[in-house]
């Protein structure tokens, strides 16, 4: 086993290469000599007063009666079931009508009016772009659907329209005359009011 080891040290690529090229037309010439050179067993001839026995393989004629006699039950069942599970004869029959019934029918129930949660309403103004014919637009995010958009001055949004745009920070104007100031990189959270 040393001498096994000393070598493997020393081998290289090459010498494995070579080795494993042997090792895989030995392979190979083995697997070729069994499949078309083996020797083939001498079958022993019948006597002249024998009659032989036909080939089911070779003759069709012969393994075409021998399926037509196999009845056709041994055939029915699950193919991949074992030869020795019980086989059941399943029959199929229509349901009879005093079986059915009549599915009772759908009554819809007034349900009642659940308050509705007011919905939060996030901004964040992102920043500014002055347009070539110097109108300015400010990029404001919704933070509830993750949405930015660009909105000129005058534009409504959420109810609030766009007042002054600035660098740092854009008035909203809630029409009532008051003016909330959105600044830039800060969220502002707002209360959606809904209708009764």
């Amino acid at each position: 086993m040393n001498a096994f080891w000393r070598w493997l040290l020393r081998a290289n690529a090459r010498m494995v290469f070579l080795c494993l090229l042997a090792l895989l037309c030995a392979v190979s010439g083995w697997w070729a000599w069994k499949e078309f050179g083996a020797p083939v067993p001498k079958q022993t001839l019948p006597s002249s007063g024998e009659p032989t026995a036909p080939d089911p393989l070779r003759d069709p004629v012969v393994f075409l009666t021998r399926q037509q006699q196999v009845p056709a039950e041994a055939y029915a069942g699950n193919p991949f079931a074992g030869a020795f599970s019980p086989k059941k004869r399943v029959t199929h029959s229509e349901p009879s009508t005093k079986a059915r019934y009549k599915p009772m029918p759908r009554t819809r129930r007034p349900r009642a009016r659940r308050k509705q949660k007011p919905s939060l309403i996030s901004l964040t103004y992102r920043g500014m772009i002055v347009r070539p014919d110097g109108r300015a637009a400010a990029l404001i995010e919704d933070r509830a659907s993750g949405r930015s958009s660009f909105y000129d001055a005058g534009s409504v949004l959420y109810g609030f329209r766009i007042g002054a745009i600035e660098f740092s920070r854009v008035l909203l104007d809630q029409g009532d005359g008051s003016k909330i100031p959105l600044e830039l990189g800060k969220a502002r959270t707002f209360v959606e009011e809904t209708s009764p």
